[in-house]
């Protein structure tokens, strides 16, 4: 499933910056695990040239509940999030969002 125009992110050339996007979170009864995704930064169609590039890909599960003293999830709350690094490797400041999917 693709996501496209999360977020109205700013990075100044030569910064980076870490992001997440949580699919399927719920407070109540957490959330569907969508597999394999890729994030990317979408730089926004400005007038402004520009670079921006995607790394550090990751997959983290979390829980909106925890068990008693043992800390363990509660597996019924479970909510997947996917990370990664943008860096603008160009010589401008750039705007951007982020887009992305999955590869099956």
């Amino acid at each position: 499933m693709a996501f496209n125009g999360l977020g109205n992110l700013y990075l100044a050339a030569g910064q980076s910056g870490r992001y997440g996007v949580a699919r399927g979170s719920s407070t109540i009864t957490g959330g569907q695990n969508y597999g394999a995704q890729v994030v990317m930064a979408d730089p926004n169609n400005d007038g402004v040239p520009g670079t921006l590039e995607a790394s550090g890909f990751a997959k983290q599960i979390a829980y909106n509940e925890y068990y008693g003293s043992n800390g363990l999830g509660d597996t019924n709350t479970a909510y997947w999030l996917y990370w990664v690094t943008v860096t603008n490797t160009g010589s401008t400041g750039k705007w951007f969002s982020l887009q992305g999917g999955g590869m099956s």
